[in-house]
């Protein structure tokens, strides 16, 4: 994407920020630690900037950036929904509130690693999200649009940073196939799925190519 609303300079601030917060040691960066998937904040590192998030859970060296950086792609993934939406020829009110209004920032700090018979970075994966094609849009389209599988590999000379935004329905919002996509030429393929439901599936599950989608699809 180019001429997007995100400041060069901004890029290079929250990349210094995550620089700076995993030069920190381990047990500083272990306060932030939590078990629980949808906390606020959970064993990623992981930001998700609910409007009744205390920011000051946030550190200090990360929360100024990060709140800045949340604005601007917040109004960035809004104008993406809204395009996608009218390629789909889908009345944007239908879904832009609740198909993006929740968000997760993850910061992913790779250390490089010469070793590449034991370099896996992430298995591929697709995301949870309305943004990327994944899981949801794929179900959405009832298989029109085909969710994008990726993977990380770790750098074998320098660390990688990654900062990813993602905008999706909240936990308790049910995600199933859209009726104009449903005909007799194209028979419905998955059921109505509660996200909260589909990411327990996944968080309990190593990552895979085909898991989330059979938990979702009509036999």
């Amino acid at each position: 994407i180019i001429n997007h609303v995100v400041p060069l300079a901004l890029h290079n601030q929250i990349k210094d920020a995550t620089r700076h917060f995993f030069s920190l040691p381990t047990e500083v960066q272990s306060e932030l630690l939590q078990a629980d998937p949808f906390s606020p904040l959970s064993h990623t590192i992981r930001f998700k900037p609910y409007p009744y998030m205390n920011t000051k859970l946030l550190p200090c060296i990360l929360r100024e950036p990060f709140l800045n950086f949340r604005e601007k792609v917040g109004s960035l993934a809004h104008g993406i929904a809204k395009e996608i939406l009218a390629c789909l020829q889908i009345n944007a009110d239908l879904l832009s509130d609740t198909r993006i209004r929740r968000q997760t920032m993850t910061i992913n700090y790779y250390p490089c690693f010469p070793d590449r018979k034991f370099n896996y970075g992430i298995r591929p994966h697709p995301d949870f999200g309305s943004i990327t094609l994944s899981m949801q849009d794929e179900i959405l389209t009832n298989g029109m649009y085909k969710r994008i599988e990726h993977r990380v590999l770790t750098n074998r000379y320098i660390p990688r940073i990654s900062i990813a935004c993602f905008y999706a329905p909240t936990k308790d919002d049910d995600i199933g196939p859209l009726g104009k996509f449903v005909s007799k030429r194209t028979p419905l393929m998955y059921k109505a799925i509660q996200l909260g439901d589909a990411l327990n599936h996944g968080f309990n599950r190593p990552l895979n190519k085909k898991s989330n989608l059979l938990y979702s699809a009509i036999n």
